[in-house]
């Protein structure tokens, strides 16, 4: 985390306030570990805490220092884009996730991000590409495909064929996933 014994206890004691909805606490607790010497794992904690505060800005700044400080984890990366989506700024989420894509290529989770980033901005197409893309790297989770059903089930524009083959041939070769059956199904 950030030092010594001492900032380990004190980011302990900010996590502890945050679970317990002690938000202002959480932030004070921060505040005395960011002026020590801070850390992407603060930062990204912030980010949390401000998030749940109601604190777009704040949460977004902080989630962007956490990737300043540590460019190379996915993790940070992930946090700002699950944020912006969370506050709607999808085209602000698509830029997230693309860079990370870059970065980190063979991660689903930043694909599905990007999938979901795509879908609102209304690039069906895209949205459809990354979520396969997803699939592709990760392919023993249903993750990817459970997004990609429930997109283009509300696709105003129907259904892409790569998506239904793509869904319905994951529900035939995995019977029991019930929900990636319905999907096919509802597809």
């Amino acid at each position: 985390i950030v030092g010594g014994h001492d900032d380990t206890l004190l980011y302990n004691l900010a996590v502890e306030q945050y679970r317990l909805r002690q938000f202002d606490d959480a932030l004070g607790t921060l505040k005395s570990l960011r002026e020590q010497k801070d850390s992407a794992d603060i930062e990204d904690l912030a980010g949390d805490i401000q998030e749940q505060k109601g604190d777009l800005l704040a949460a977004v700044q902080s989630h962007q220092n956490a990737i300043a400080l540590s460019p190379r984890e996915e993790q940070y990366r992930l946090s700002l884009g699950a944020e912006l989506l969370m506050y709607r700024n999808y085209q602000a989420a698509v830029v997230a996730f693309q860079h990370a894509a870059e970065l980190f290529p063979n991660s689903a989770r930043v694909y599905v991000g990007l999938g979901m980033s795509y879908y609102f901005i209304e690039k069906y197409n895209e949205s459809v590409s990354a979520f396969l893309d997803a699939e592709k790297l990760d392919p023993e989770s249903a993750r990817a495909i459970g997004y990609l059903g429930a997109t283009q089930v509300d696709n105003p524009a129907g259904p892409a064929p790569a998506a239904v083959d793509a869904v319905c041939s994951r529900a035939d070769s995995h019977p029991t996933e019930s929900a990636t059956v319905t999907w096919c199904g509802a597809l």
